[in-house]
């Protein structure tokens, strides 16, 4: 294997892993900031469990994806790397890396279970996390193709991800994970459109039915809005409620994340004025939506050290 082969595979594990590491700190920084104790072991474990995982399901996503890859257009946000199109004798190799890294996640999540002595209910959150990640476009079940694609997301990158990173560290999901998870599940619902917008046409041929497919981009856009603006509710509300015994610096939270929910609307205007502005008015979104999670990440790091 050349090294342009290794880098063409190593571009299919672009995407999602690239931001596995912010999503799954939002939950175990989460968990150190309501009072659970640091443990580099878990910490460094838990987040091979989930890279390992969001590694299976990119190249997953990749290799059935490959008619659409073909006829959608390639955005800093969406349709695909192209790379299974260019080079269709990597499939092999590809199916290969799929079983590996799904594999390896959940003996991992094994191996995690059995050395910190946790529940069964980690391991199996592990493997259900993982079967989510397959299912999204593998056969037989083929959720997005179904329908289920922005559920899929939300609940795959807004709950599984963090949820893992909470549950390594705090030992368990609880009602305050539960809680906080809301707005986290509707930034990343949101973000699903926002992704799906650019590549209606593609899925639409594809026969992946996306909502944004079902409806079309300006159901999209306002859909992305009004999620926005209920994860900025949500922050809202525990600092206002007193939900989190460090419920303060939520609103420092909420404040940062009317920034995406202001790009969304504008977004939404420019399109129904003129929808060729759609490109960047997605773009602009979808950085201020993963801004936003790096933030909270950030701020929580600020929150435990002072």
């Amino acid at each position: 294997m050349n090294s342009s082969t290794v880098i063409d595979i190593l571009k299919l594990g672009r995407g999602l892993s690239l931001a596995t590491i912010f999503m799954y700190l939002l939950g175990a920084l989460f968990a150190l900031l309501i009072g659970a104790t640091f443990d580099a072991g878990k910490l460094i474990l838990g987040y091979c469990i989930v890279l390992t995982g969001v590694l299976g399901g990119t190249y997953t996503n990749s290799y059935y994806d490959v008619a659409i890859d073909s006829s959608s257009a390639q955005t800093p946000v969406s349709g695909g790397t192209k790379v299974l199109v260019d080079h269709p004798e990597l499939q092999k190799t590809i199916r290969n890396l799929i079983v590996f890294f799904f594999s390896l996640s959940i003996l991992l999540g094994l191996v995690f279970t059995i050395i910190f002595s946790f529940p069964v209910t980690f391991f199996a959150f592990v493997v259900v996390a993982n079967f989510i990640a397959w299912a999204y476009t593998a056969p037989p079940l083929r959720l997005v193709y179904r329908g289920f694609g922005e559920i899929i997301t939300m609940l795959a990158v807004g709950f599984f991800m963090a949820g893992i990173g909470y549950f390594a560290i705090r030992g368990t999901i609880d009602l305050s994970f539960l809680m906080y998870s809301i707005p986290i599940m509707l930034t990343m619902f949101a973000f699903a459109f926002y992704v799906e917008i650019p590549d209606r046409d593609a899925d639409l041929q594809g026969n992946k039915m996306t909502i944004v497919v079902r409806k079309d981009e300006r159901f999209g856009f306002i859909i992305g809005s009004i999620a926005l603006a209920g994860a900025t509710i949500c922050f809202l509300s525990f600092y206002l409620l007193h939900i989190f015994p460090e419920s303060g610096g939520f609103l420092i939270i909420a404040l940062y994340s009317v920034i995406p929910v202001a790009l969304a609307i504008h977004g939404l205007r420019k399109y129904r004025v003129n929808p060729t502005t759609m490109g960047p008015a997605v773009f602009r979104s979808s950085v201020s939506i993963l801004s936003v999670l790096m933030f909270i990440d950030a701020y929580f790091i600020f929150a435990i050290l002072t």
